[in-house]
């Protein structure tokens, strides 16, 4: 994902270090669930307050995971998502992120329960939202419940490609 979003043009910088360092002119940051990587180190406490302050003060986060734990997860204000299927999600929101993305292709495992209305909903489908937009303070979270969208084979599907684009990009309705 990040080499395809650099060959765009856009300015996209690797971050592997403690959150606490990130460089404060960051506006976006995108982050996303390494479970089965045996050498990741998973976030902790420390790390959720600095994502919960970093959306407060006007950052956007791109959270790209399956399994978003609620209140105990650490991305700020994220639902509980549920296991469920599908191999694709329409767009429900017309809005700039989801600015000529009629429909993303790719295994789906996970959804945010249609009852937990959290936000606005970017993408869903029969199952579930696999993709949700809300505030936090001055700034916002996207959170999206299948990475496999992302992945490089699914890339090739322009309207994958376009809607990951929109949401790191900022061509949302970001205003803080």
């Amino acid at each position: 994902l990040y080499e395809v979003l650099r060959a765009t043009g856009l300015p996209v910088t690797r971050f592997e270090r403690a959150l606490g360092v990130l460089d404060p002119s960051t506006k976006t940051l995108v982050f996303t669930g390494y479970e089965s990587d045996p050498s990741a180190k998973p976030l902790d406490e420390r790390d959720a307050e600095f994502l919960k302050h970093f959306a407060e003060t006007g950052g956007r986060i791109v959270a790209i995971d399956a399994e978003f734990a609620g209140k105990d997860d650490v991305t700020p204000g994220v639902g509980t998502s549920l296991r469920s299927g599908g191999t694709e999600a329409v767009t429900l929101a017309r809005n700039s992120y989801t600015a000529g993305v009629a429909r993303v292709r790719g295994p789906i495992g996970w959804t945010f329960p249609f009852k937990e209305p959290r936000g606005v909903p970017l993408l869903a489908n029969g199952q579930g939202m696999v993709a949700v937009l809300y505030r936090v303070g001055r700034g916002e979270v996207i959170a999206i419940t299948a990475p496999a969208l992302f992945s490089n084979k699914q890339l090739r599907n322009a309207d994958n490609l376009r809607f990951i684009y929109n949401a790191v990009a900022g061509h949302g309705r970001h205003d803080g």
